[in-house]
């Protein structure tokens, strides 16, 4: 006889999943601003700022897995923002 074992989807699932979506698109917005900037103390504080949204998002990842679920990408609207912050314009 074997048993199996039902995986139970958590209410807040779609919550956490949100979390490490947003967090994780903050991260790769901030490090672009970052890596576009001119101002060291400004160049200092957003990629300190990306690394932890980064952890972040990874923290929430593996709490989503641990349910045995998978993170499950939206649509990702900040291309131009991105853009933006990648350009040479004034901080």
């Amino acid at each position: 006889m074997t048993t199996r074992s039902v995986r139970v989807k958590p209410h807040y699932l779609g919550l956490l999943n949100g979390i490490s979506v947003g967090e994780g698109r903050g991260g790769v917005l901030l490090r672009t601003w970052a890596d576009a900037t001119t101002d060291d103390p400004l160049k200092e504080t957003l990629s300190f700022v990306a690394g932890r949204e980064c952890d972040h998002s990874e923290v929430f990842t593996a709490r989503v897995r641990e349910f045995g679920f998978e993170i499950r990408e939206t649509a990702d609207t900040t291309g131009d923002l991105c853009a933006l912050l990648a350009s040479d314009i004034s901080d």
